[in-house]
């Protein structure tokens, strides 16, 4: 068990500092062409000061460690053998992971999490970042939380870009949400996971909405798909429908011949549908683990594991919920739709409040459901559904909330571990809200589709 010692405060102190005065000198450079560089100073130190605390957290609060530790023995193990064999350790971080390799069997045999794709990722990502950290717990999760920062920032700029009259509320949906800001600052797949999707809703909208081609975009945006994906595949299976629902109206509207529209539209849907599909596909192969076949066997798996950790509330593991009896069927599945959907967005309510950690995260739930609530009230169903259908990138927005929502709510059980899955879709859920509540004062003539 890892202990954190004085130079793990020394070590956060320091790139503490150093990031910080960093983030104040490009925030200055960049206010005077962007006004949303007001907000990039306050973010910054909210994600740092918010891994800083997850930190914490899990190193005093829970008697459980959780995944964040058990992932950090594998990364300072692998930083200290990189000091003896350094060309050992990038093979490692750069083969498939579960390899048998007779010269690095002896560094592989020790690693709790070389078996799985899906967790070694977190290892290759983090592992000489680690380095930089001091080989402590604290530098490192500093370190995390300010590339992840990064990510975020990115979707904060494109939501911007789309809705500027409302940039404080689109602010405070991605960048300062306290659980998007918490659990989305660690030594965690979901640090990963939220950069990631802000990543590439960002660079998606630079090469295919704009037209500006870069290779250096594109071999990111391809690094980050893959990296994305690897950790949770169902995310990016997840934003398949919804971006296409949001890229191809935007390639038609590119188009200026309305004949060649006309002609075309059909084209580009029946490819953009493939591209999907394929995708799709591919991911089934190289994920098994979120196949079709395998999805409600993963889905109990991931129940019943959570259900049974209800009764341990202090180790990280406890809080759990039943959506009830289901049929394990394609019909049976579509019929807990509702009940998944409600359980991400909705819940805990304050009655279900078991622990400190849970009760954040009702309070938080409380808001999301009076949100909800007062957006029915001002705003007519008929405006709301102009507004999608006008929109296509507020339409992406709400598809991707509410499949994601319903994908981590239906195989989660757990209230500690749903709080920290739903993170990706909650700052584009909160934002679909504020854009509809706004509707009056936003133009939407450019972004028709």
């Amino acid at each position: 068990m890892y202990e954190i010692g004085i130079f793990d405060y020394i070590m956060a102190g320091l790139w503490l500092v150093i990031l910080g005065m960093g983030g104040f000198l490009y925030a200055s450079l960049k206010s005077s062409r962007n006004s949303a560089y007001r907000f990039y100073n306050y973010a910054l130190w909210a994600k740092m000061l918010g891994g800083l605390g997850f930190a914490l957290t899990y190193s005093y609060y829970y008697d459980y460690q959780g995944d964040t530790f058990a992932y950090f023995a594998d990364i300072r193990y692998l930083s200290n053998m990189f000091i003896e064999e350094p060309s050992s350790i990038l093979q490692i971080l750069t083969q498939p992971s579960g390899t048998f390799n007779s010269e690095t069997y002896h560094i592989t045999s020790k690693l709790n999490f070389y078996r799985g794709e899906d967790t070694f990722i977190v290892i290759r990502v983090i592992t000489l970042l680690n380095l930089l950290g001091g080989n402590t717990y604290l530098g490192t999760t500093i370190i995390v939380s300010f590339i992840s920062f990064h990510g975020v920032w990115k979707m904060f700029l494109l939501f911007r870009e789309y809705y500027a009259k409302i940039e404080t509320e689109l602010a405070f949906s991605i960048l300062f949400f306290p659980s998007v800001v918490f659990w989305g600052s660690g030594i965690l797949k979901d640090s990963i996971v939220i950069a990631g999707v802000g990543f590439m809703l960002y660079y998606l909208n630079e090469l295919i909405v704009k037209g500006r081609l870069s290779i250096f975009k594109s071999f990111f945006l391809i690094f980050v798909i893959y990296v994305t994906a690897t950790a949770k595949s169902y995310v990016v299976i997840s934003l398949l429908p919804a971006t296409a629902l949001w890229l191809i109206p935007r390639v038609q509207q590119n188009i200026e011949n309305k004949a060649i529209k006309v002609f075309i539209s059909p084209i580009i849907f029946v490819v953009g549908l493939g591209i999907s599909v394929y995708l799709f596909t591919l991911f089934e192969k190289s994920f098994e683990r979120f196949s079709l076949d395998e999805v409600v066997a993963t889905a109990q798996s991931y129940q019943d594991w959570h259900y049974y950790g209800g009764d341990f509330e202090r180790s990280g593991r406890g809080s759990s919920y039943t959506l009830g009896e289901y049929d394990a069927t394609l019909p049976g599945i579509i019929s807990m739709i509702p009940s998944g959907i409600s359980v991400t967005l909705f819940r805990p309510y304050l009655w279900e409040i078991r622990n400190t950690v849970m009760g954040i995260s009702a309070i938080e739930s409380f808001f999301v459901i009076l949100l909800t609530l007062y957006t029915f009230w001002k705003v007519r169903i008929t405006r709301m559904l102009y507004q999608f259908r006008t929109d296509s990138f507020l339409a992406m927005c709400l598809v991707f909330s509410l499949i994601f929502a319903f994908a981590v709510g239906f195989s989660s059980y757990n209230f500690g571990a749903l709080v920290r899955y739903k993170i990706p879709c909650i700052p584009m859920y909160l934002s679909v809200l504020f854009v509809l509540l706004n509707c009056d004062k936003l133009s939407f003539k450019k972004r028709a589709a």
